[in-house]
C-alpha cells in the first residue's frame, strides 16, 4: 500500500505531520512579516498567529500547494491588522546595504511590498500572486515593473540577492507551542498599540533644527576620513554577524564552541575552519583599512555567504531541498549529497565527543533519575 502523503496525514488528524509541516513552511511566514516591515520579535507573533489559524481550517484542504496559498493569505491578512513599528529598529541585518536596500522595501506602497516581497523572495508566480493577495494578474504585473523602477541603485539583482541571503539569518522568534492556544489570544498579542505622534513628531523637527546648527559649525570630515570610519564600522558589523551566527548555531545543538586550547582534541569537528577563514577575510579587510583602500562589500558578503554556507544545518538543507528539488540535475544532487553527508557526520562527531567528556556527569545524572533517557537520545 502506498505511503500516505504529508498533507493526508494532516488531513487524518496527524499532530506530528502538521507539525512537520509547520516546521518547512514556518521561517518563509516569519521571513514574510520581516520583510514586509516587522521587528523579529513581531514577525515571530505574526507567524505563530497564522498558523494557529491554519490549523483550524487544514483538513479542508486535499493539495499541498492551495494550503501553501492560504497560509500566505492568511499572512498577508495578519500583517496587515499589525501596527509596524516606526522607525524600523536598526543593526538587525549585518550588512549596511542590505538594510538600506530593506528599509527601501519597507517605504513601498502596501501592495507594491506584497507583490515584490512574495514575487522576489518566495518564488510565487504572478498567478499565485494575484491569488494571494486578491488584484488580478495585470495589476500584478504593472506593480512588480513599478516597483523595479522605483527602488533605487544599480546591481539591483545582485543586491536583492544578498539581502535574501540576510533575510535568512535573521534569528528565529516563532514559537511552535504557541500555535495551538486561541488563534484571536496570538492575534492581539501581535498587534502594536497606535500611539499619538504629534509630540513625537514635534521633539524630532526641533532635535533636527538642532543638529542641522551644530553640524554647520564644525568642519566636516575629508572624504577619506568617513570612507574608512565606515568602512571600520562595517568591519565591526561583520565580526559581530559572524560571532552571532556560531553561537546560534552551537546554541541550537545544545553545545558550546571549544575554546582554541581545546582545537586539537576536537580537531575539524567543530567548524573551526570556517573560523579561520573569516579571520583570514578580516585580517586582509583590517590591512585594507589601514591602508586607506576602499573595501569591495560585494565581493567580502560573497565570501562571506560561502564561509556561512558550511554551516547549515542538515534540516535546514533538507528544508531547502524540499522546496527546491534537484531531480533533473545530477551533478548538484551528488554535491548536496556529499555535502549532506559532511554535515551529519560534523553534529555526529560533535555529540560523540561531548557524550565522551561528560560520560561521568551524563551517567551520574542517569542513576539518580533526573536525565530522560529518551530526551538525551534524540
Amino acid at each position: 500500500m502506498e505511503e500516505p502523503s504529508r498533507i493526508e496525514k494532516v488531513n487524518n488528524g496527524s499532530l506530528v505531520a502538521f507539525e512537520e509541516w509547520m516546521d518547512i513552511y514556518s521561517c518563509d511566514i516569519e521571513r514574510f512579516a520581516f520583510q514586509y516591515g516587522y521587528s523579529p520579535e513581531q514577525s515571530g507573533k505574526v507567524a505563530e498567529a497564522t498558523f494557529g489559524k491554519i490549523v483550524t481550517v487544514v483538513k479542508t484542504y486535499v493539495n499541498e500547494d492551495n494550503i501553501q496559498l492560504e497560509l500566505y493569505k492568511i499572512a498577508v491578512e495578519k500583517c496587515t491588522l499589525s501596527e509596524l513599528i516606526s522607525p524600523l529598529p536598526s543593526g538587525i541585518l549585518a550588512f549596511e546595504e542590505d538594510e538600506q536596500l530593506h528599509h527601501q522595501i519597507v517605504q513601498l506602497t502596501r501592495e507594491e511590498r506584497l507583490v515584490f516581497i512574495l514575487s522576489r523572495f518566495h518564488s510565487m508566480s504572478d498567478e499565485e500572486v494575484a491569488v494571494i493577495i486578491g488584484i488580478s494578474v495585470d495589476e500584478v504585473r504593472r506593480s512588480l515593473t513599478a516597483t523595479f523602477h522605483n527602488l533605487e541603485g544599480g546591481s539591483l539583482e545582485k543586491r536583492l540577492e544578498f539581502l535574501d541571503k540576510s533575510y535568512r539569518r535573521v534569528r528565529s522568534s516563532f514559537r511552535k507551542e504557541m500555535v495551538f492556544r486561541d488563534p484571536v489570544k496570538n492575534l492581539t498579542e501581535v498587534r502594536v498599540e497606535k500611539k499619538s505622534i504629534t509630540k513625537k513628531v514635534l521633539f524630532s523637527w526641533i532635535a533636527g533644527v538642532l543638529l542641522l546648527i551644530i553640524l554647520l559649525t564644525i568642519s566636516v570630515v575629508t572624504s577619506d576620513e568617513y570612507k574608512k570610519s565606515s568602512d571600520e564600522k562595517y568591519l565591526a558589523r561583520l565580526k559581530t554577524s559572524f560571532e552571532n551566527e556560531i553561537a546560534t548555531k552551537f546554541k541550537t545543538l545544545g553545545l558550546v564552541e571549544p575554546k582554541r586550547e581545546e582545537q586539537e582534541f576536537y580537531g575539524d569537528m567543530n567548524g573551526h575552519d570556517e573560523r579561520q577563514q573569516f579571520e583570514e577575510l578580516t585580517k586582509k579587510l583590517q590591512m585594507q583599512i589601514t591602508a586607506n583602500e576602499r573595501i569591495n562589500r560585494g565581493n567580502v558578503q560573497e565570501q562571506y555567504e560561502e564561509i556561512m554556507a558550511n554551516l547549515e544545518y542538515p534540516s535546514e538543507m533538507i528544508a531547502k531541498l524540499l522546496k527546491n528539488p534537484l531531480t533533473d540535475d545530477r551533478a548538484a544532487s551528488e554535491a548536496f549529497i556529499k555535502a549532506y553527508i559532511n554535515e551529519v557526520n560534523w553534529i555526529s562527531s560533535l555529540y560523540s565527543v561531548a557524550l565522551y567528556e561528560y560520560e561521568g556527569v551524563i551517567s551520574e545524572k542517569l542513576e539518580n533519575g533526573t536525565i530522560d533517557v529518551e530526551k538525551l537520545l534524540l
